[in-house]
């Protein structure tokens, strides 16, 4: 029989023997989990989608667009591959919507050749991001109008898609207009930074003061801006306001009652309404009563 000092140095090399098993347990599954942390980390995916007309030599978009005009000669899909490896397959869909055909397929696999200037860089080792650009090329006089899309497929990993918009070169023109200008109020009053105060659309004959505040982003320089007021009964216009702007921020307009020669404004349904480079983009009816 074992003595009781005995007894107790085996019970004392049994416990650390399970604790070196529990921390060599532990240590592997630290292993383990950063192992698959790091595999998740360097696995091939897709990151940003642009559509563009030029692109930069390393494939990146010279300036995202989501209005293209139909006389472009060259749409591109800029693709930003993150951790791309050789034998990534990645096919590009071109979409016309509107008409719900397909325009064009493009499949890419990763190694840059000279009759392929467009290919993404496979990597074997290196995380890194790496680009590549899908193009549809012009064949007509000019693209069919109307919403499109590009389907970006890794593989069987993921799938993502951006829209677009071909346009006429007048409608275009309309559209980019109206893109510099996000809102407009109506009010009473304005603060210090020109914002409306308390926005409505609702006045009482004797209001003293109406203003019209349109927030403007991107304007470019010597941009014309005019706002008129319209009394709609009648057709009469109260006021009409030009300037120049460019840049961005809150762009005021006033309505005054003495500058419009009245005492009292007929009651009645008014509208405010602004143009760009006498092109109209935006406009807010409102009634005096």
């Amino acid at each position: 029989m074992l003595n009781r000092s005995e007894r107790a140095d085996i019970i004392g090399t049994g416990e650390m023997m399970n604790w070196k098993k529990i921390g060599w347990s532990l240590l592997l599954l630290i292993i383990l989990g950063a192992a698959g942390c790091n595999s998740a980390d360097n696995q091939s995916r897709l990151g940003k989608l642009a559509i563009t007309t030029q692109i930069n030599q390393d494939n990146t978009p010279v300036a995202e667009l989501a209005l293209i005009v139909d006389t472009a000669p060259k749409i591109y899909l800029s693709v930003e591959l993150i951790n791309g490896r050789r034998g990534d397959r990645v096919r590009v869909t071109w979409r016309n919507l509107t008409k719900d055909q397909i325009v064009a397929t493009e499949t890419f696999t990763g190694r840059r050749q000279t009759d392929r200037p467009y290919e993404f860089i496979g990597l074997s080792t290196t995380p890194q991001t790496s680009w590549l650009a899908s193009a549809i090329t012009l064949t007509d006089i000019s693209w069919p109008a109307g919403d499109y899309e590009a389907v970006v497929q890794l593989g069987s990993k993921e799938t993502q898609q951006i829209g677009f918009v071909i346009t006429t070169e007048q409608q275009f023109d309309i559209d980019a207009k109206k893109a510099l200008v996000k809102n407009l109020w109506l009010g009473t009053q304005i603060n210090s930074q020109n914002q409306i105060v308390s926005p409505s659309t609702k006045f009482d004959q004797h209001t003293e003061k109406i203003y019209a505040v349109v927030l403007l982003q991107n304007v470019p320089a010597g941009t014309r801006l005019k706002g008129s007021w319209q009394l709609l009964e009648t057709g009469e216009v109260f006021s009409v306001f030009m300037t120049n702007f460019s840049g961005g921020g809150y762009l005021p307009f006033i309505l005054a009652l003495d500058e419009a020669g009245k005492t009292i404004w007929a009651k009645g349904n008014y509208s405010f309404n602004l143009f760009v480079d006498n092109v109209p983009v935006i406009s807010r009816n409102f009634s005096i009563g």
